[in-house]
């Protein structure tokens, strides 16, 4: 009976030093499940040369053995357990990352957005406010007390150009012998 148990014990040994070795490959950090994986392989070896000791010289197993056997169910367990949320931990990380380069590209195309608007708000001029105009020439008088023309005062105050040009009412009062077709 107390070989059977302590063969258990080599078995379950091995399997957490086949999951930790398992780990390695899949692990971002592969140095703790490798010396998991090298130290349960070694617990393996000396537990098989420790029963094959006992088998040859026809001893029966001692309490001690039967305790490691427990010691080996734990470490089983917790190799077992470990892997599990190892796995959550880096499957969580690379979730992370990801979020974190798609936030990095959110915040490059809101900085390009921004610096469009940056951009066209310079480019905005906006007349505000009263501006004094003569009733009869129909200038506007500047911040300095000046006088000047409509076309002048507005392409010095905005991003309009002007063209000129008369309207039938002018060309009528100013060119009367002007007759246009």
């Amino acid at each position: 009976m107390n070989e059977t148990v302590y063969i258990l014990g080599i078995v379950l040994q091995a399997v957490a030093a086949i999951i930790a070795m398992l780990q390695v490959r899949q692990a971002p950090r592969k140095l703790p499940w490798l010396l998991i994986a090298l130290s349960s392989l070694l617990i393996v070896a000396r537990r098989t040369a420790t029963l094959e000791q006992f088998m040859a010289a026809g001893r029966p197993l001692a309490t001690a053995e039967v305790l490691t056997l427990v010691i080996s169910v734990l470490f089983f367990l917790g190799v077992a357990l470990m892997s599990k949320m190892f796995r959550e931990v880096w499957q969580g990380q690379q979730s992370l990352r990801q979020s974190e380069a798609a936030l990095g590209q959110t915040e490059a195309e809101l900085r390009s957005h921004v610096e469009q608007l940056q951009q066209a708000v310079e480019q905005v001029k906006t007349l505000r406010g009263i501006l004094p105009i003569c009733s009869g020439c129909k200038r506007i008088r500047d911040d300095q007390g000046y006088w000047n023309q409509v076309d002048a005062y507005l392409r010095a105050h905005t991003e309009a150009e002007f063209s000129h040009s008369m309207c039938p009412e002018c060309v009528q009062r100013l060119y009367p012998w002007f007759q246009p077709t």
